[in-house]
Formats: structure tokens, C-alpha cells, sequence
């Protein structure tokens, strides 16, 4: 069973509702939710939407939980995607005060909360984001955090690529209970874009606050097909003319590769991740030698 926290942050700053979709995640689930119920933030409910998965995935869960009840197990009638994974889970968030996402085979820092949630208290965030620890599939390697912008404009949104889901909390005060645009493939880019362009205050920590898992198959290593995505967003959804979508694209796509070079995986880099995730990460190891 996870550990509870002993930490006690004011209740008069609100549950978070945490979002997380999982397919097929055993190998990584164990990690993914000792993270969130292990929070020094203790006000917390983890929605955990299950997208047709059919292994021991939700048992691992439930198991790593242990009589903790504060994860609450949804399922998609089928293989869905994330997208609509999220949407599930987001339709179940009535009510909270926060609303974080945390995708199943990333991890939180044990201070992931209470920081984001004492930040976006004092600068009347919006929404928050966070620097990244990037960690291969095997959880042995990591590349050093690359620096996010201290705020996001709407003009800005369209042109980078600073936020990681698994980092994001939202006020839902200002931001209501979001959906994941089922219409395109790169749902959560699209709902930053378009929470900036509603003039809401994004800002981002100094402090990487999560473990983000660099996989070979997942969604974002598919870079032309989320080129493509890009592209879409910024043309349909964004409504951005011809030379104005080019000039964004292009800043997106150079933007990117600088992230990525600089957060290229480094097995030098591996004795610098905080301990708490180290310890996250060694309960997926002992279940994968069983």
C-alpha cells in the first residue's frame, strides 16, 4: 500500500481531480499512482480511466492503492484513445477545485501539488506547467530539465512547445471542466492553444515537478503524423491564415528540436533525479522481475 502523506495542506484550497488514461500500462502503473496518492497535496481524488485494456493493469493499480480510497477506477466501453479517455475522467471532475492530468506511465514529484497549487495561488495562475525530467522506457536514463516559459501567451502558445500534460493543473474557477477535442490528434496542444486564446493566464515553475517516459511507440514519438496535427490546429481550429500557420509551424517545428536536443536522454544524468522518484520508479522494477 502507498504510504499516506503526513503533510496537511489548508483544505480551504480545494480537491484535485486527476485525470489519468491507461491502456495496457502495467509495466509503468505502479509508479504513476504511488506518485499521486503519495502527494504531499492530501486533497486529491485520481480518476483512473481504464481504455480497453484487458491485461492486469487496473489490479496493479488497485493493488498499489491498496485501501486508499481515493482512486476511483472509470472505464471507456472499448479502445477509445486518449483523448476521450481524458474526456471520461474530466466528465467525473465536478466540483474540484483543481483539475491535474497524469498519464500513465509518467510520475510526479511528491511536492508536484502543493507547489502548483501554493503557485498558482500566489500569481493568479490559470493554469500551471512545469519543467520535465525525461526518462527512457526502462527508467534508467534521464536528460536534464528543459527550462519553461515563465508565462504562455496566446500568440506564443501557437508558436512553442513547452507544456507536458502530466505537469498541467487548472483552475476550474477560470477554466471550467475542459474537453479533449475528439476531432484532432493532438487533443492536448489543441486545449492549451485554445485556453490561451481565451486570454487565461498560463504560467510556468522554475522546479521540474514530474518524470516524463520518453517511449518508442507512444503517441508523441510520432513526429510527422503531430506535424501534421500542428497543422490542423493552427489552420482549422485556430483559424490562423496561410502565412501566419507557416510562420507558426515553423517556429513549433525549430522550437521543438531545440527541446529535445537539450533533453536528450544522458545516462550521466540519471544520479540527479530527486529520490522520490527513484523511488517511484523501483516498485515498476520489483513487479517486472516477478
Amino acid at each position: 500500500m502507498t504510504p499516506q502523506a503526513s503533510y496537511q495542506f489548508p483544505a480551504t484550497h480545494g480537491k484535485v481531480a486527476v485525470v489519468m488514461p491507461a491502456f495496457y500500462a502495467r509495466a509503468t502503473i505502479r509508479s504513476a499512482v504511488a506518485s499521486v496518492l503519495a502527494q504531499s497535496y492530501t486533497d486529491v481524488i485520481l480518476f483512473l480511466v481504464d481504455d480497453g485494456s484487458t491485461d492486469d493493469t487496473i489490479a496493479l493499480a488497485k493493488s498499489t492503492a491498496g485501501a486508499d480510497d481515493r482512486l476511483v477506477v472509470l472505464r471507456t466501453p472499448g479502445r477509445l484513445g486518449p483523448a476521450a479517455a481524458r474526456n471520461v475522467g474530466l466528465h467525473s471532475a465536478g466540483g474540484c477545485r483543481w483539475i491535474a492530468f497524469l498519464d500513465s506511465d509518467d510520475i510526479w514529484t511528491r511536492n508536484k501539488l502543493e507547489h502548483q497549487v501554493a503557485f498558482a495561488m500566489s500569481r493568479g495562475s490559470d493554469l500551471v506547467f512545469s519543467p520535465v525530467w525525461r526518462i527512457s522506457e526502462d527508467g534508467e536514463l534521464a536528460g536534464k530539465p528543459v527550462p519553461v516559459p515563465a508565462t504562455l501567451s496566446a500568440r506564443r502558445s501557437l508558436r512553442t512547445t513547452p507544456i507536458v500534460t502530466s505537469t498541467v493543473l487548472l483552475s476550474t474557477q477560470r477554466c471550467g471542466i475542459p474537453r479533449m477535442d475528439l476531432d484532432i490528434g493532438y487533443d492536448d496542444f489543441e486545449l492549451w492553444t485554445r485556453l490561451a486564446a481565451t486570454g487565461l493566464q498560463l504560467d510556468g515553475t522554475e522546479e521540474p515537478l514530474a518524470a516524463y517516459r520518453i517511449r518508442k511507440q507512444s503517441v508523441s514519438a510520432r513526429k510527422l503524423s503531430m506535424s501534421k496535427h500542428v497543422w490542423t490546429i493552427l489552420r482549422r481550429k485556430r483559424a490562423l491564415g496561410p502565412l501566419a500557420s507557416a510562420a507558426c509551424y515553423l517556429s513549433y517545428a525549430l522550437t521543438a528540436m531545440v527541446k529535445h536536443r537539450r533533453g536528450r536522454p544522458r545516462r550521466a544524468a540519471a544520479d540527479l533525479l530527486p529520490q522520490d522518484l527513484l523511488l517511484f520508479m523501483s516498485q515498476d522494477g520489483a513487479r517486472s522481475s516477478e
